[in-house]
């Protein structure tokens, strides 16, 4: 080899050092530097459009790495907020899309509100192992569950896809002896594992739901087999509540053998409603898009938003992909008024059919007492909507618990749907109306209201009347 090329060899060799070393030095100054950190975070919140922020990066990066706050935002702002943030991990494993996590940890986690939707992310989902999460504090807005909550959790976690995921948590609520355990594994469509939940008669599901004679609950959930036999059951009690169920499940072939029962004495959910005894059975056998359903219901004295009912009786039974509803109500008396009781002396009788091979998840049902017919179809998945036409054959009924001079009948059709979290309403009605009364002679025979309404949230979008 000339000497001439021996030196440009040298000359690119030096070049080539000169450049890695200036790469390296780049690189210790951005990971372990606060100016670094600083521009570390800057080019989060640049890659994400701003849809991660954090502020008060520190530690031994790329493998250990110390936060002050991590916001995760999108249009309206930020949803979730990470205090005091802590993550060891192991970042070649990433390059081959596995998340490698040794420790998570955060002295408080905040929901904020719910994230709006996004798009679906494109290619292989991730492998993720969290093999220690500690998060003392978690706080939930009252936007979230209608009540705010405080929660802490610890435990370890995997998930590879919805077919195969581990979960080994315990949830407590700080304060208080509740307490939420998950504990088990899907693999290959196959569940095994535990849950548990222990709540005192204050606990969060009364708070969420509203009911805080829920009382005492004490769930216990439990899964073992393989593909052939996954078998499952459950034990609840809740207050005077108590339920249990049992059967074998597979989901990698859909299809479901599961029975259960139900037993209350008497039970006050909340001010409003409860009843003084109930009692429920049901069994479900085969594929889970057309079962082979079979279960009823029965209560007794009912009462729920100031309505009274005396019993209550309902049947479901379904095969091929259709169930049928059917149900009988009987002494049915309206919030306290001079109308109380004006459907008590007959029952209500309720039948519908839904089609569960739709994907529209489609359904029929009629409601009849002697005093009203009610006829309707809705649409219960995808664009939901439903119409109905109610019809009232005879005025004079009602009239006469007003001492009112009115015949004649009454009909109403309404449609409502739902899209885009906005609600529409239509309803288009008439009155044919006879009598020597006041209203009888103002009405007429031709009476009609037109009403629309569009709704989002609590804002009135649009109003018309006529």
């Amino acid at each position: 080899m000339s000497a001439e090329r021996k030196q440009r060899l040298w000359r690119i060799a030096r070049w080539t050092g000169g450049i890695a070393g200036g790469l390296a030095v780049l690189l210790a100054l951005l990971l372990w530097t606060p100016p670094g950190h600083r521009a570390i975070e800057w080019i989060v919140a640049k890659a994400t459009d701003g849809e991660v922020i954090v502020e008060g990066l520190d530690g031994g990066l790329p493998v250990s790495a110390r936060a002050s706050k991590i916001e995760l935002r999108d249009a309206n702002g930020a949803w979730l907020r990470v205090s005091d943030a802590r993550v060891e991990w192991s970042p070649l494993a990433a390059l081959g899309n596995h998340y490698e996590v040794t420790r998570a940890a955060a002295a408080k986690l905040e929901f904020l509100r719910r994230p709006l939707p996004s798009k679906p992310s494109e290619g292989e989902s991730p492998r993720i192992d969290v093999y220690s999460l500690s998060l003392p504090h978690i706080d939930i807005a009252p936007t979230l569950m209608g009540h705010p909550a405080m929660l802490a959790a610890r435990g370890s976690l995997n998930f590879t896809s919805i077919h195969e995921f581990g979960v080994d948590v315990a949830i407590t609520r700080p304060g208080g002896n509740d307490r939420y355990i998950l504990k088990g594994h899907v693999t290959a469509d196959v569940i095994n594992g535990v849950a548990t939940i222990a709540e005192s008669p204050d606990g969060l599901f009364g708070k969420v739901t509203g009911m805080p004679g829920l009382g005492a609950i004490a769930l216990s959930a439990e899964a073992s087999g393989d593909s052939r036999a996954n078998a499952v059951a459950f034990n609840l009690t809740s207050g005077p509540l108590s339920a249990k169920g049992q059967g074998t499940i597979a989901l990698a072939r859909a299809r479901a053998d599961i029975d259960f029962t139900a037993q209350s004495a008497a039970m006050q959910l909340d001010a409003e409603t409860g009843w003084d005894t109930l009692s429920a059975e049901g069994h479900m056998h085969g594929a889970f898009a057309a079962p082979e359903i079979d279960a009823r219901l029965n209560l007794l004295r009912l009462h729920a938003a100031g309505f009274k009912i005396e019993t209550v009786e309902a049947d479901v039974r379904g095969t091929g992909g259709a169930a049928d509803l059917t149900a009988k109500a009987t002494g049915t008396r309206l919030p306290d008024s001079a109308y109380a009781g004006v459907f008590a002396a007959t029952p209500f009788d309720l039948t519908a059919h839904i089609d569960l091979n739709d994907a529209a998840r489609p359904a029929r049902f009629q409601l009849r007492h002697r005093l009203l017919e009610l006829d309707g179809t809705a649409r219960t998945k995808g664009a939901q909507n439903a119409q109905f036409n109610l019809t009232v054959p005879s005025l004079a009924p009602f009239a006469a618990l007003a001492g009112a001079d009115l015949a004649g009948s009454a009909r109403l059709k309404v449609d409502v749907a739902l899209a885009d979290r906005q609600i529409t309403l239509d309803l288009d009605g008439g009155i044919a109306a006879s009598g020597a009364s006041l209203v009888a002679r103002m009405l007429g025979r031709d009476a009609k209201l037109i009403f629309h309404t569009q709704v989002a949230g609590s804002d009135v979008l649009d109003t018309r009347v006529r």
